[in-house]
């Protein structure tokens, strides 16, 4: 009821996000209980839980329970919100940052011969957000370019270039509907648990340290674009960002390749300048 009734506005993606952590991490422990009957004990359990979780998924749940228990107030099905002073779990934190040369080697070594080797390149050689991949088809591959299928934002929608590494992994003699990415249970990788399901496994795989996430892979794209000169203006375009202050956060995230670079370019430049 309290998705029907105040979440029906929503983008789809979002309410698939509320869908997915109702069925993880709230119904399993409170789905069979009256409203009336749940507990500060009990929310705070369900929150406990999500220890070892991201702050970020550890907050969301608390805000689904934050908000369902306030309507359910407002409603008066109950007279006070049993989600008031609850503890909220630190969780680990999900920072985005672009991979190490180490971490680097490792994911280019097991790309090789993993199932999912593709779905990687295709979020590390070509910028896809995690949720994007799931909406590439064989039809957006074009030649040398990829059609991305932006729901973002308007910018979102966008075509790049299509590296070698990442063709060569494509069986480009698929049917022009069928998705290029799937689980190894034939899924498309729809929603958001099947995606951290895939990624988690390649993670073990690849030996990669649990700070490593998926957004780590897209950061690093944009940080490539920089070290390999591309102008910004095109990295915002590539990166399917709705303002180029976006794009220029991560750009401020020198590679040391850059740097030296830079160093050297203007050591040149001084250089100019010294008596002959």
């Amino acid at each position: 009821m309290f998705l029907d009734l105040y979440k029906q506005d929503v983008a789809l993606r979002t309410y698939d996000g509320y869908i997915i952590r109702f069925r993880l991490h709230i119904i399993p422990y409170i789905g069979k209980k009256k409203l009336n009957e749940v507990t500060h004990i009990d929310v705070q359990n369900v929150l406990n839980k999500m220890r070892g979780k991201s702050s970020n998924s550890i907050r969301k749940v608390y805000n689904d329970l934050s908000q369902l228990f306030e309507k359910a107030v407002v409603a008066r099905f109950i007279t006070s919100s049993p989600v008031i002073g609850v503890v909220v779990p630190k969780g680990y934190s999900n920072k985005r940052r672009a991979i190490t040369n180490h971490e680097r080697e490792l994911i280019e070594l097991c790309c090789q011969w993993h199932p999912y080797g593709a779905w990687i390149y295709s979020m590390l050689l070509c910028g896809c957000r995690p949720h994007e991949t799931a909406l590439l088809q064989y039809k957006d591959v074009v030649e040398n370019t990829l059609h991305i299928r932006g729901t973002k934002s308007k910018a979102a929608d966008r075509i790049v270039p299509l590296p070698d590494k990442l063709k060569s992994k494509l069986n480009l003699s698929s049917g022009l509907e069928e998705y290029l990415f799937h689980t190894e249970s034939g899924l498309v990788p729809k929603y958001e648990h099947n995606r951290a399901d895939m990624w988690s496994r390649f993670k073990k795989d690849a030996g990669l340290d649990t700070d490593v996430t998926m957004y780590c892979l897209r950061h690093t794209y944009c940080t490539d674009l920089q070290t390999a000169g591309v102008p910004i203006n095109v990295a915002k375009d590539f990166m399917g960002h709705s303002s180029i202050t976006l794009t220029a956060n991560i750009y401020t995230h020198t590679s040391d390749k850059s740097w030296l670079d830079a160093s050297d370019k203007y050591n040149a430049f001084l250089a100019t300048f010294l008596p002959h």
